[in-house]
């Protein structure tokens, strides 16, 4: 009879440790999600701040240097460049291209669908307004895009530009 009571007591004892540790649990994930989502706040804003300082460094390389932003102006609008300037003006706008591509690449990841889609449509306007750039840059570098795993970015792109 003792050894029945005893039992009856350790199963006891037993089931209460069972709930204290699903107790424990619980508290424990509601840590562990708090973590993760302010880690994922973080995670967005240095994506952020990514985004606006390749913008700002190339932005600063112009205003730097008038004779390039003269090119740059010339070359996206379609002027006609010197083999020097031409050179310069490729660089350049694969630059500019490769922000944009990375820009929605990030934003993918990251789950931020509204700025990857704005990215791609401002490339695409990018594309209607600055002839030399199309040409000269992206009829180039779509097939690299689009080789790096990025097919859905050229299609948007070239949906947003009007291009079949």
């Amino acid at each position: 009879m003792d050894i029945d009571k005893t039992t009856r007591w350790l199963t006891l004892v037993a089931n209460f440790g069972v709930i204290g540790g699903i107790v424990f649990l619980a508290i424990e994930i509601g840590q562990n999600q708090a973590s993760l989502e302010q880690s994922n706040r973080i995670d967005l804003l240095a994506a952020r701040a990514t985004e606006v300082q390749q913008y700002n460094d190339f932005r600063s390389v112009l205003v730097q240097d008038q004779e390039l932003t003269e090119i740059w102006a010339k070359g996206r609008a379609g002027d006609s460049l010197d083999s020097s300037e031409t050179e310069r003006f490729v660089l350049l706008c694969k630059s500019w291209l490769w922000m944009s591509v990375t820009t929605y690449e990030r934003s993918i990841v990251l789950g931020r669908v509204e700025t990857a889609d704005g990215a791609a449509r401002l490339m695409g306007q990018r594309l209607i307004d600055w002839p030399g750039f199309r040409r000269s840059c992206w009829d180039n570098e779509k097939a690299t895009v689009h080789g790096y795993g990025l097919s859905e970015y050229v299609e948007a792109v070239e949906a947003a530009a009007g291009t079949p």
